[in-house]
């Protein structure tokens, strides 16, 4: 096999493997289930922000993290941990 068709090769993997990790749930999905979550735990409504993704993708590792607060309590703000 060729040298360039061995990193053409490779380079396709690769590209299907960032693929393959970038999908999943949205973040509209994360905010609207942290808000459920907050309301059923707590019987109460919450604003929650827009959720930042973090952790390490590369390695499966995805969190999201997202401040929230009382809708009636703003001061009352909290980060919260979607793992």
């Amino acid at each position: 096999m060729n040298k360039c068709y061995s990193i053409k090769l490779f380079l396709l993997m690769l590209f299907t493997l960032v693929v393959l990790l970038a999908g999943g749930i949205s973040k509209k999905e994360v905010k609207e289930k942290m808000t459920e979550h907050l309301k059923n735990t707590y019987n109460k409504e919450f604003v929650v922000e827009e959720p930042v993704l973090s952790g390490n993708e590369g390695f499966g590792y995805r969190v999201y993290n997202a401040r929230a607060y009382p809708v009636d309590e703003p001061e009352m703000s909290f980060w919260l941990d979607g793992r």
